[in-house]
C-alpha cells in the first residue's frame, strides 16, 4: 500500500475512520481468539503439566518466581502451585461438563473399602445428575500395575460391572495409576477430575509422584481414604519409610488443591462429598442447583437392606440372597441388582420400583464345587457362603417280623431325587404270588429343612384285613393282602410312591384307599421285566394287592421215569403254592390219556408252598398220553414184565460153571479136590442122562 493510500485510509475526512475501525476489530477479534484458544489447551491437556526437556529458550518458562498472566492468574510449572481465578475456572467450564475416572485400589487391604465405596457410585453419579452436569465416567484400578478397566462412558451401569474385579498384591503404586488415568480420552471441553480409592500410602518413585502431581494440579482432585493409612514397609516404599501417622493422598490433595474425603464415618457421606467436589470444579457449586439433601424430583433407586438366606449350603442346594429397594424419588424407576462373587458377576435383575415406595427382589445361586464364596450385592457384601460335598443318601431299616412291618428311616435325602428302601426279607412283606422287594420314595421340591436336605421315615405293615378306616376291597380276585403305609412326610412334602415286585407268578394289581371319596383307586403300574412290575402313587394311606387267578397253583411237577413196565410204580412230586388268606386244600391228580388214575390230597398253608407224592402202578402194556397234576408230561411206555419159565431155566453149563464156582469156594479152592468134584459131578450127570433113556 503507498503512502498515500495510507494516508487516505487514516483521513476521516475521507471515510478513512470506518476502516480503521474496522481494522482494530479484526485485530481484537484475532487477538482474543488466540488467546482463548491457548488458555482452553493449557488447561484441558491432560499431559499439560509436563515440561518438555527441550523447550527453546524463547519459550521457556522461569519457575523460579511466579509471573501473573493477563488476567491476574498466578501459575508455577514443574509441580508448584496452580491458583486460577474466577474468570479462568468459568472459562474452562463453560460447557457444564466433567470426565470423572475412579481410580481404585484393588490390593487385598482394600478389598472392604473397595466394596462399601463401590456401592455408593450411584450417589456420585446421581448428585451430578441432579446439578445438571454433563458426566462421563471412567475407572482405573492398581496395585503395583494400573489397568484401564473401563474407558468413558455415560452408561454408568457400565462402571458398576467394570467393578467387579479380584483383589490381589500388596504394592499399591498411586501415582502410576494417575498417570495412567490422565492418558485416558478426556474431552477437550470438560474437565478432568480424578477419584482415587485406597487405604493405602504411595508406593511409587519420586519421579513417579511429582509427574502425578503435575497432571493432578491440572484437573480436579479428590482423594477418599481412611483418616490412617496403612503403613507401607520400608523394603516396597521411597525412603523415609512411612509410619503409620502419615498419609500422602491426603497430602497430595492438599498440594494440588484437591479434595481430601476420609470413609471413616460412611461410603455414602465420602462419596457425596467427593461429588459436591466434582460438582464445584465444573462451576457448579452448593449455591448453584438443587441441594444433595433436597427432595429428588425424578426416580432414586437405592438398595436399603440385603440378607442371604443361607451360609452352609451343600453343592447344589440354593442360596437365597434378598435385597429390598427404596424409590425416594417422585417418578417411578428402574434398578438393576446384580450378584457377583470374586469380581464375576453370577446373576442379574432389572426391575421397576415405584414412586415413594420399596420393593423386595430376591436371586437365586446354586454352587457346584465346594467351598466358601464370599456375595456381593451391587458391590455391597452379603455374606459369606460355605459349599460343602454332597452328604450320601443312608437308609436305616428296623424290622418286626412278628407283625410283618418295616420302618425306614431315610437321612440326607435330597430334594426331587428318589430313595430306594430295599426290603430285606422277601417274605416280610410278600404278598401271594409276588414278593415286594423295593419301595422307591420321592420327596417333593420346596422342602424347608435347614441346609435342604430331606430326612424322613416310612412304615409299612402287612396285614389281612384292611386298616380300621377303610372298607374291605370288593374283588373276583383269589387273595387280597393289605398294605398299611405310612411317612413323616406331609402330602405336599411327597412327590411319589412305587412299589416294585419281583417273582410274581401270577397278575397282580395295587389299590389305594383314597380317604376323601371313600373308595380304592386303581394303582397305575408298569412292567419293567417279565417278573417285575412297579406301581406308583403321589400319596400314602392303605394299600391292597390283589391276586388273580386260582389261590391254589401248581409251581412244578418232578417225573421219575416215564419208561416202565407193568406192576412197576410210576412216582411224581407235586409243589402247590396257595396264594390266598386261609389254608386250601389240593388234589394232585395223575392221568393217561386224559383219564385220572391216581389222585392225592395235599393241605397248603395261607401264603406257603407243599410238596405232594403221587403214585401209579400201570397194569397194561402199551403208550399213553401222561399228564401229572394237569401238567402234560409227554409219553409214557409200559413194556410187558418177563415170564417165570425164562427166570427158572438153566443150561447145562451154566448149573457146572455154578457146581465148579460153588466146590471151590466151599474148598478153598485146592486143586487136587477140585479135580475129583469134577469127576463125580461128571458121574452124576452119566447117571443122569441114562436113566432118561
Amino acid at each position: 500500500m503507498s503512502r498515500n493510500s495510507v494516508s487516505r485510509a487514516l483521513d476521516p475526512r475521507g471515510g478513512g475512520s470506518s476502516l480503521v475501525a474496522r481494522l482494530v476489530v479484526v485485530v481484537v477479534t484475532i487477538l482474543v481468539a488466540t488467546s482463548t484458544f491457548a488458555g482452553a489447551v493449557a488447561v484441558a491437556a491432560p499431559g499439560g503439566g509436563d515440561v518438555a526437556t527441550d523447550a527453546s529458550p524463547a519459550t521457556a518458562v522461569d519457575t523460579s518466581t511466579p509471573v501473573p498472566d493477563s488476567a491476574g492468574t498466578i501459575e508455577q510449572t514443574a509441580g508448584g502451585t496452580h491458583e486460577a481465578t474466577i474468570e479462568d475456572a468459568d472459562l474452562r467450564t463453560a460447557n457444564n461438563s466433567v470426565d470423572v475416572v475412579f481410580i481404585v485400589d484393588s490390593s487385598l487391604s482394600m478389598n472392604d473399602e473397595r466394596y462399601q465405596l463401590a456401592g455408593e457410585m450411584r450417589e456420585f453419579q446421581r448428585t451430578l445428575i441432579d446439578k445438571n452436569i454433563d458426566a462421563r465416567f471412567g475407572l482405573v484400578t492398581y496395585t503395583k500395575d494400573a489397568t484401564v478397566r473401563q474407558s468413558f462412558t455415560s452408561d454408568f451401569s457400565k462402571v458398576e460391572d467394570a467393578m467387579q474385579f479380584e483383589t490381589g498384591g500388596n504394592v499399591e503404586r498411586a501415582s502410576n495409576a494417575i498417570l495412567t488415568a490422565s492418558e485416558m480420552d478426556f474431552r477437550p471441553d470438560a474437565e478432568p477430575v480424578y477419584v482415587l480409592l485406597t487405604n493405602e500410602d504411595d508406593d511409587s518413585s519420586s519421579a513417579l509422584r511429582q509427574r502425578a502431581l503435575d497432571r493432578l494440579a491440572q484437573g480436579t482432585f479428590v482423594s477418599i481414604s481412611p483418616s490412617k493409612a496403612v503403613e507401607s514397609s520400608c523394603d516396597r516404599h521411597i525412603e523415609p519409610c512411612d509410619n503409620s501417622t502419615s498419609n500422602e493422598l491426603r497430602q497430595y490433595a492438599e498440594q494440588v488443591d484437591g479434595a481430601w474425603v476420609t470413609i471413616d464415618e460412611s461410603a455414602s457421606k465420602a462419596m457425596r462429598q467427593a461429588a459436591t467436589s466434582a460438582a464445584e470444579a465444573a462451576g457448579t457449586g452448593s449455591d448453584g442447583g438443587p441441594g444433595i439433601d433436597d427432595v429428588d424430583a425424578g426416580p432414586n433407586v437405592s438398595v436399603i437392606d440385603r440378607s442371604a438366606d443361607e451360609t452352609n449350603v451343600e453343592v447344589g442346594e440354593p442360596v437365597t440372597v434378598s435385597a429390598t429397594l427404596r424409590n425416594s424419588g417422585l417418578l417411578e424407576g428402574s434398578f438393576e441388582v446384580f450378584l457377583s462373587e470374586s469380581g464375576q458377576v453370577l446373576e442379574r435383575k432389572t426391575v421397576t420400583v415405584a414412586e415413594r415406595s420399596e420393593r423386595t427382589v430376591t436371586i437365586t445361586r446354586k454352587f457346584d464345587e465346594p467351598g466358601e464364596y464370599a456375595l456381593v450385592l451391587n458391590n455391597e457384601r452379603v455374606a459369606n457362603v460355605e459349599v460343602t460335598a454332597i452328604n450320601e443318601t443312608s437308609v436305616r431299616l428296623t424290622t418286626t417280623p412278628e407283625r410283618n412291618r418295616l420302618l425306614a428311616q431315610v437321612s440326607d435325602a435330597t430334594e426331587e431325587q428318589g430313595v430306594d428302601i430295599d426290603v430285606p426279607s422277601s417274605s416280610l412283606l410278600s404278598t401271594p404270588g409276588a414278593d415286594l422287594r423295593r419301595i422307591t420314595v420321592t420327596p417333593a421340591a420346596g422342602m424347608t429343612t435347614p441346609k435342604h436336605d430331606v430326612a424322613f421315615d416310612l412304615a409299612v405293615e402287612r396285614t389281612t384285613a384292611p386298616p380300621s378306616d377303610a372298607p374291605e376291597l370288593n374283588t373276583t380276585g383269589s387273595a387280597v393282602t393289605y398294605l398299611s403305609v405310612t411317612s413323616t412326610l406331609a402330602e405336599s412334602e411327597l412327590s411319589s410312591v412305587e412299589f416294585q415286585y419281583a417273582n410274581t407268578s401270577a397278575d397282580i394289581q395295587m389299590y389305594r384307599y383314597d380317604t376323601e371319596s371313600g373308595e380304592w383307586v386303581t394303582l397305575s403300574q408298569e412292567a419293567i421285566s417279565e417278573k417285575s412290575l412297579v406301581a406308583t402313587t403321589g400319596e400314602l394311606s392303605a394299600f391292597a394287592v390283589v391276586i388273580d387267578g386260582p389261590a391254589v397253583a401248581v409251581e412244578s411237577v418232578r417225573t421219575e421215569s416215564t419208561d416202565v413196565t407193568v406192576g412197576d410204580s410210576v412216582t411224581a412230586t407235586v409243589t402247590v403254592r396257595n396264594r390266598g388268606t386261609e389254608t386250601k386244600s389240593y388234589d394232585a391228580t395223575v392221568s393217561l390219556d386224559g383219564e385220572i388214575v391216581a389222585s392225592e390230597r395235599v393241605r397248603v398253608p395261607a401264603g406257603e408252598t407243599a410238596d405232594v407224592t403221587v403214585e401209579y402202578v400201570p397194569s397194561q402194556v402199551g403208550q399213553y398220553s401222561f399228564s401229572v397234576a394237569g401238567t402234560d408230561q409227554g409219553q409214557l411206555d409200559v413194556a410187558s414184565a418177563p415170564t417165570t419159565t425164562d427166570t427158572e431155566t438153566t443150561t447145562a453149563s451154566d448149573a457146572t460153571t455154578a457146581a465148579t464156582t460153588t466146590t471151590a469156594d466151599a474148598n478153598g479152592s485146592t486143586p487136587g479136590f477140585t479135580a475129583f468134584a469134577t469127576l463125580l459131578i461128571l458121574l452124576v450127570l452119566s447117571l443122569y442122562a441114562v436113566r432118561r433113556r
